[in-house]
């Protein structure tokens, strides 16, 4: 079985999408599943867009046949994505000057790469429930 690796920038940031992760990440433990939660290895004081490409590269790099990406970040080599933020380009429509701010730039093209990986008829893909999934829903 792979191994499930949890992508954050800073998983020890305190908000809900760290609470979840370290939720789930329990949950998948006790289950008997090896994870990793794989963060931001580079200096933190760069500018957030910069933070975003390196963080997606690293990421990129150190991936490994037998891993599993769960991604709380936009990053272009996700298996699963939680968009818990939202997509960005929505977001920049409510903003009058978000092209003043790189990231902004940014957020959209990992987006629209991590999208892209996805199987052209992955609206077909259909999520067979286990009883060992319905015990993880009700753990997290």
């Amino acid at each position: 079985m792979k191994k499930i690796v949890f992508l954050r920038t800073n998983p020890n940031a305190v908000g809900g999408a760290e609470r979840y992760l370290r939720r789930l990440v329990k949950a998948i433990n006790e289950l008997g599943i090896q994870t990793e939660i794989r963060s931001y290895l580079g200096d933190a004081g760069i500018s957030s867009w910069k933070k975003a490409l390196n963080f997606n590269r690293q990421v990129k790099r150190q991936k490994k046949e037998d891993e599993f990406y769960f991604s709380l970040e936009r990053v272009s080599c996700a298996d699963i994505y939680r968009a818990g933020d939202g997509v960005h380009k929505v977001y920049r429509a409510t903003k009058s000057f978000w092209w003043l701010n790189p990231l902004n730039f940014v957020y959209p093209y990992l987006e629209k790469k991590c999208f892209k990986k996805l199987p052209k008829d992955h609206h077909k893909l259909k999520f067979h429930q286990r009883a060992d999934h319905r015990d993880l829903r009700h753990r997290v």
